[in-house]
């Protein structure tokens, strides 16, 4: 009688035990499936595609600003519009039309053009 009860309350204790570890892991699945809640606006750093240091600075106003550190220096001007996971960045033609640069993810550690590069955050 005294090992059945002892067997009872182990049991117990395991499923019990089980049931808490299986909770706390979905919970914690869950939120890593939901959105990208990074900030999207910031300075981020890094080598673009052709090799060279640029920094591309995001507003909150949904402009943009890339300085490269090839040319003379200027910057180029843009605009980003979408959501960290799926952002769109673009920049002023030679007309002043919108042109599509690329599209990006943003997270805490930083902007990952696709295809592209990753930018870190500054």
């Amino acid at each position: 009688m005294k090992n059945t009860k002892n067997y009872m309350a182990v049991t117990m204790l395991l499923i019990v035990t089980v049931l808490f570890t299986s909770c706390g892991n979905n919970s914690k699945k869950d939120n890593s499936s939901g959105s990208n809640s990074a900030e999207i606006p910031g300075v981020y750093s890094g080598i673009d595609n052709v090799g060279m240091e640029s920094t591309i600075t995001l507003r909150s106003g949904g402009t943009l600003i890339i300085k490269a550190s090839v040319g003379d220096g200027t910057p180029d001007y843009g605009n980003w519009t979408g959501t960290a996971d799926n952002l769109s960045l673009y920049h002023k033609d030679s007309y002043g039309n919108d042109e599509l640069i690329g599209n990006a993810k943003v997270t805490e550690s930083g902007l990952k053009i696709i295809g592209g590069k990753f930018y870190s955050r500054q």
